[in-house]
């Protein structure tokens, strides 16, 4: 009965915040992402976000992402990202970021976690009506720092992600 009171309070809590926002300061929203590759390099994720803007043209949002490479490795990352919105034409926008993530990886049964750094520098975003924004990011640079290595990646049109966004 507890856990249920809490959730509750924890909800409601989330509500009221969210509703203290001006229309179209904060969104919620997910994304589906996908790169071709090899047999061993090809992964598919999947991600929850919310957020909303700090300041005019600045938006502060957390995730949380799983991915699965190459059948074999599984990757649940959770921080946050900072975007910037530079209005390119009436509803479109481009939008670069850069986050910083923990990150948990299992690797055939051998648990490890670490922390990462991205940069998205080629990202999108149209959004058709008030309420609803549809973002895709083309090229994007990150850096992993697991506990035993560092991994580096650059990819451009091979990691694509889109995400998709209610504004409230």
């Amino acid at each position: 009965m507890k856990k249920i009171l809490l959730v509750l309070a924890v909800v409601l809590g989330l509500g009221t915040t969210a509703m203290a926002q001006q229309k179209g300061d904060a969104f919620i929203g997910g994304a589906i992402g996908f790169s071709a590759g090899t047999d061993q390099s090809a992964s598919f994720g999947l991600a929850i976000e919310g957020g909303g803007f700090v300041a005019n043209r600045l938006a502060l949002s957390g995730s949380l992402a799983y991915n699965l490479v190459g059948g074999e490795i599984h990757v649940v990352t959770v921080g946050p990202k900072l975007s910037y919105y530079a209005r390119l034409a009436d509803k479109f926008y481009y939008t670069p970021g850069v986050s910083v993530v923990g990150a948990y990886v299992n690797v055939g049964g051998a648990d490890t976690a670490g922390a990462g750094l991205g940069l998205d520098l080629v990202g999108f975003e149209f959004r058709p009506t008030k309420h609803f924004g549809m973002n895709v990011n083309l090229f994007s640079m990150s850096g992993m720092f697991l506990s035993d290595e560092f991994s580096f990646s650059v990819d451009m049109m091979m990691n694509t992600s889109v995400s998709f966004r209610y504004y409230f």
